[in-house]
């Protein structure tokens, strides 16, 4: 399967093979399991399904499998969640998941396919004995290392006995109020399932059950995390020191993380393996590295683990000589383990989704809903944050997030919401001046309000904060790129670029751009189809130009429906809204020109 463009951006599954982009699209509801297929009708299979199911075969007993084969699931679901499935190779596995060296040959060494079949087989015995009342089925297909997940269309009297039992579960403390609300959740999802059946939305149910459902008021925190750092030898001690300093700079700047330190400066290693210690702090993450000395090049190995001692990944990297260099692989590390998309943050996601929470676990779900078209999950997104705010009123990062949730939902243009969303914007700078997520909600909020130079300001300052995150990184130099500054925007982007292994929609709306000044229209609507909403309404913008360009006469009309339900239906309201930003006159120039050819009104 894969996740395949159409012309208009959208993103649909084929159960063939599968690239780039978010998994959040179409399956087919038949009868038994059914495959991915891009033209149906049926409901998709979200990333919280996806992560739910997977989180809940991992902590099955009856899941069989050896704990490394559980990691080799977790990877390359991870991978195909990211939209890395390139990524997916023998090598890789090999090497991160199985600890193989970097000289690797998969030919001589054929760990990977043993290993995959193993996994193969555990699954499939999994669901034929004990998956059997599962929605979601995940597969290893025969020949390859990327992973499946196919849904099943259940019997009404399943979609009942399930509704009734979830109800049961999540009712509140008072026993009588939750058997009220059982009661009632089972005779309205009664009466529903079969329509919902009839309508193959299987899951449906659960989302309304969402909705009735009571509250829930527990508030998940930053997890605690302990940074543990070796040296091979005398001459490595320093080092070993130097890095354990920047990585802990590095990583406090994505405000994710608690870190606590639990053993003092580098430990001197006297033989060549490592294990990570077990921290005398409580903690839910330790972070392993081990700074090596040995020939012909030092290396960096590190690992993160769980409370449990469970190993979330593990990498070995080489280590430059050059001073630049080693601030690039602290850079990369930092992103890689503490970043918004990286190991920790990932790994509280799938537990927030299974069972969610307000705080540290609402807003990892909002970031995720950020970079989604499902106006529900935006919705769900606000609704959590909105009530972060109301227990936690200091929470700074809740409110910066809110800030950047609210215009997604707001179809007016400009936005009725553009006051309040500034307004959260600069009480998250209040309650933490220090934020970089602060900082960033100001430059959007103020870019959006018109306020470029502010905007500019804004950004500038949330670089300095946080120079590691590269959505934040690429969202300023789209800024840059906007008002014509491209001599910065382009090194940004780049740097951006080298941050994270797999490009962000960010990253690639700015890329989009610059194809597009170039005349390079192909190019851009690649890029484009890779790119995230906005706000409003840049992409979209640029989106109707590009295909004006290409002469996608049709599928350029599609696209400008968005901007004609915020109020941008013809020229005249596009370019107004260009210049009221301030973007660089000849960048209008060129987009005016395609928006002529994708025949707007001009009034």
């Amino acid at each position: 399967m894969f996740w395949k463009h159409d012309t208009l951006g959208r993103l649909h599954l084929s159960p063939v093979k599968m690239g780039r982009g978010p998994p959040s699209e179409r399956i087919v509801a038949e009868e038994g399991w059914s495959s991915f297929d891009d033209e149906s009708k049926g409901p998709p299979v979200s990333q919280e399904e996806t992560l739910a199911e997977l989180e809940r075969v991992l902590t099955d007993p009856n899941f069989r499998s050896s704990e490394r084969n559980k990691r080799f699931l977790r990877y390359v679901m991870e991978k195909v969640l990211e939209g890395a499935t390139d990524k997916i190779k023998a090598y890789s596995v090999a090497v991160d998941v199985f600890g193989r060296p970097a000289d690797f040959d998969p030919i001589i060494d054929p760990i990977v396919r043993i290993e995959a079949m193993r996994l193969r087989s555990s699954l499939s015995h999994y669901y034929e004995v004990h998956g059997q009342q599962s929605l979601l089925r995940i597969g290893l297909p025969k020949g390859g290392y990327v992973p499946t997940i196919r849904r099943r269309r259940p019997s009404p009297e399943h979609v009942s006995q399930t509704l009734d039992k979830t109800v049961t579960v999540a009712g509140t403390a008072d026993a009588v109020s939750e058997e009220k609300h059982s009661a009632h959740a089972s005779k309205l999802f009664r009466g529903l399932s079969a329509a919902l059946v009839a309508s193959g939305v299987a899951l449906a149910g659960f989302a309304l059950w969402r909705f009735v459902a009571p509250p829930t008021h527990t508030v998940s925190e930053r997890p605690r995390t302990i940074l543990t750092v070796s040296a091979g030898g005398d001459e490595t001690v320093n080092a070993a020191r130097d890095l354990k300093e920047a990585l802990l700079i590095a990583m406090s700047r994505f405000q994710t993380v608690t870190i606590v330190d639990g053993s003092g400066g580098p430990a001197r290693r006297h033989n060549t393996q490592m294990t990570p210690s077990t921290p005398a702090i409580d903690a839910a993450y330790q972070i392993a590295v081990d700074y090596r000395s040995t020939s012909p090049q030092q290396t960096l190995w590190w690992q993160v683990s769980d409370r449990n001692g469970v190993v979330l990944t593990s990498h070995i990297e080489p280590i430059p000589q050059n001073a630049e260099e080693r601030d690039r692989i602290v850079a990369r590390l930092a992103n890689r383990i503490a970043g918004l998309r990286g190991t920790i943050s990932n790994s509280e996601l799938r537990k927030d989704y299974a069972a969610p929470t307000l705080g540290n676990g609402c807003v990892l779900r909002a970031y995720r809903s950020l970079h989604s078209l499902d106006p529900a999950r935006l919705r769900t997104a606000k609704a959590c944050l909105e009530q972060t705010i109301k227990v936690l009123p200091g929470h700074a990062v809740a409110h910066a997030v809110l800030s950047r949730v609210l215009p997604m939902l707001d179809s007016a243009q400009p936005p009725a919401s553009a006051g309040h969303a500034l307004d959260l914007a600069n009480t998250a700078t209040v309650l933490s001046p220090t934020s970089a997520v602060g900082a960033r909600s100001q430059m959007e909020a103020l870019f959006h309000l018109g306020y470029t130079d502010a905007a500019l300001r804004a950004g500038r300052r949330a670089m300095t904060l946080n120079p590691y995150d590269p959505d934040a990184v690429a969202a300023f130099a789209g800024v840059l790129a906007l008002t014509g500054r491209w001599d910065e925007a382009i090194p940004l982007i780049e740097k951006a670029r080298d941050l994270t292994e797999t490009a962000s929609p960010e990253i690639h709306a700015v890329l989009a751009m610059d194809a597009y000044r170039r005349g390079a229209y192909a190019v851009a609507l690649s890029r484009l189809v890779q790119s995230n909403p906005a706000p409003c309404c840049e992409v979209s913008i640029l989106h109707v130009a590009t295909l004006g360009q290409l002469e996608m006469q049709a599928d350029a009309q599609t696209e400008a429906a968005s901007l004609q339900r915020r109020g941008l239906g013809s020229e005249a309201s596009v370019h107004r809204y260009m210049t009221k930003r301030h973007f660089d006159p000849g960048f209008v120039a060129l987009l005016q020109d395609g928006i002529s050819k994708a025949s707007l009104p001009s009034r």
